[in-house]
């Protein structure tokens, strides 16, 4: 597998850095870490500085990887011996099987989404081959009693209650061991003189789990992203271990026949009144909302999109930023590329990889590389050589697209003192660009670049497509065939 000596610097990083050095001293522990590359069990898009850090990642199907700590964490507390039999409770991404294969243990792993079970089974044979694991695509929440009695059981999914019949499914001195959503080991914990009340936790947090209000945060609805934490510019907020006995100050949900009945009947309304906007419907298209390579036709994107943020993380150049006013109120803080902050990557698909929700579908790299999300304009009056008489070829010289989506015109330009020039007037070719932006980007231009990235032209809209494609924009009208 990846075999890059930076992989390996990055997982020895991990494994001093965010185990050794707070509390994991199971060596065997510790050396599965150091043979497993977690860069294999997460999408292709995340790079390593991603792949290595120490919070969840998503894996596809609305599920995640989990925290490396919080693996290890719950691998040292089952205190295994080479050789045990393991019956492992959602196989999820299978970093956590490989590593109990590479500790030496017999374990059977059980997972309900097939598609992620099969990704699961091929990662971690291709890491630990020859390994004895046996993969189970089934309802695990009672166990699986075939293979019974196990030495171990670890529940990696967070249910409510203990499983009814895991017990019997034990050896007489076997342990079991899981976290729970209703009394997890890991909770919020808030300091409210740091609090100055600027909602952004809130704003992050894709599950509304409460993370603003001091002793209410909502266990149940958390979903572990840690959003609420990075989002906390005053270090307020922090996850911190508690025993699974110790009762902490949690809010609950409310949900009383009134407030229930109120919340439906608004949020029905709302939501009628979100998607009858002309963006939303696709009959009013905004230049300035462009979607990220992959996304969905607006309505199905906002149904889907979640606003995680996880695609603007993961974004090399920082050019997807929340949207404000764009997209109307469904559409708020959902992802949108601004070109004058960055660019979409030519050799990166990262966004359609960590998509939760396939709001941005995780499109193969050479699909996304072909995926027309806008389209870039000239502004002559502003362009140096349109405007100005002076030469300038800074938007070609950046243009990722092979033969280049940005052409040249030589053109005779009569300066001020009657002598003529020949200049390069730089032309888009409609069939060839993108949309990435980085010509907006790169513009010398820094307060309104002469090239601009507008969302005509995009793949998902074909209301939104002006330019037929397979015509030549600078050949002869006559020759042009528009399918009359």
């Amino acid at each position: 597998m990846n075999s890059e000596p930076s992989a390996a610097i990055y997982r020895m990083r991990m494994v001093n850095r965010d185990l050794a050095d707070v509390g994991i001293t199971d060596e065997r522990v510790l050396n599965a870490f150091l043979k497993i590359p977690r860069e294999d069990f997460v999408p292709s898009g995340i790079n390593l500085v991603n792949a290595y850090g120490n919070h969840p990642l998503p894996i596809g199907f609305g599920q995640t990887v989990s925290q490396p700590f919080i693996v290890a964490f719950m691998l040292q507390m089952l205190e295994c011996k080479p050789g045990n039999s393991i019956l492992e409770i959602g196989t999820g991404s299978g970093y956590q099987t490989a590593i109990l294969a590479a500790m030496g243990m017999k374990v059977v792993t059980i997972e309900l989404l097939p598609d992620l079970a099969l990704n699961a089974k091929k990662a971690v044979l291709a890491n630990v081959p020859g390994a004895d694991i046996s993969f189970i695509v089934a309802d695990g929440y009672n166990g699986w009693t075939p293979a019974a009695p196990y030495d171990r059981i670890i529940v990696s999914a967070a249910p409510a209650r203990m499983p009814d019949g895991l017990e019997e499914q034990l050896n007489p001195l076997g342990g079991m061991l899981g976290l729970f959503s209703f009394r997890p080991l890991l909770r919020l914990t808030s300091d409210p003189q740091s609090c100055d009340g600027c909602l952004k936790c809130t704003m992050a947090c894709p599950a509304a789990a409460q993370p603003e209000k001091a002793g209410e945060w909502l266990a149940t609805e958390c979903f572990g992203c840690w959003n609420c934490v990075g989002s906390c510019s005053n270090q307020g907020l922090d996850f911190k271990w508690f025993p699974p006995v110790m009762k902490t100050s949690t809010g609950t949900v409310d949900i009383g026949k009134r407030r229930a009945l109120a919340s439906a009947v608004g949020g029905v309304a709302a939501l009628s009144m979100m998607r009858i906007t002309p963006s939303a419907n696709a009959k009013t298209y905004n230049p300035a909302l462009i979607r990220p390579p992959g996304a969905r036709a607006e309505k199905d994107f906002l149904q889907r999109c979640v606003k995680c943020g996880l695609c603007m993380q993961t974004c090399p150049s920082g050019g997807l930023q929340p949207t404000w006013a764009e997209a109307g109120l469904e559409g708020l803080w959902s992802p949108v590329l601004v070109p004058a902050i960055g660019w979409c990557e030519f050799e990166c698909h990262a966004c359609g990889q960590v998509c939760p929700t396939e709001a941005i579908m995780p499109l193969p790299l050479p699909e996304k590389k072909k995926a027309k999300i806008g389209l870039a304009v000239f502004d002559t009056t502003r362009c140096l050589p349109y405007a100005y008489g002076r030469e300038c070829i800074v938007c070609e010289e950046h243009c990722p697209v092979p033969d280049k989506a940005i052409t040249f015109v030589m053109a005779e330009v009569t300066l001020r003192d009657g002598s003529v020039r020949n200049l390069k007037m730089p032309r888009v070719d409609p069939e060839r660009c993108t949309g990435c932006g980085i010509c907006e980007t790169k513009c010398v231009f820094k307060d309104a670049a002469a090239v601009r990235v507008v969302s005509a032209n995009e793949d998902r809209h074909p209301g939104n497509q002006p330019i037929l494609m397979g015509n030549d924009p600078y050949g002869d009208p006559q020759s042009d065939n528009y399918g009359y």
